[in-house]
C-alpha cells in the first residue's frame, strides 16, 4: 500500500487502475477497499492531496546553538529510486 500511496501523490498522470495493476490487484474494487481500510481515504481523494501533506518539517538545535531544519517525509518518493 505503500508504493500504492507513492505513485497516487508523486506520479499524478497515472490512472488509479494503473497504478492499482502495478501494486499486484487486479481487481480495482479490491485495491480501492484495502487502501480506504489502510489510509483511511479512498485512493481519489489521496491521489487529490498535497504531497507535503504527508511530511514533516521540524527544527532542531545544533551544538552550537544554530537552528537546524530537517525534513522527513511519510511517503517516499518512489521516482527518486526509479530515477
Amino acid at each position: 500500500m505503500e508504493k500504492a500511496a507513492s505513485f497516487l501523490l508523486y506520479q499524478k498522470q497515472r490512472t488509479i487502475t494503473e497504478i492499482s495493476e502495478s501494486v499486484g490487484f487486479n481487481d480495482i474494487s479490491s485495491f480501492c477497499k484495502t487502501f480506504k481500510r489502510f489510509y483511511g481515504f479512498t485512493p481519489i481523494q489521496f491521489k487529490n492531496e498535497s504531497p507535503q501533506k504527508y511530511s514533516e518539517i521540524c527544527n532542531t538545535n545544533d551544538n552550537i546553538n544554530k537552528i537546524q531544519i530537517s525534513f522527513k517525509q511519510y511517503i517516499y518518493n518512489s521516482n527518486n529510486a526509479l530515477n
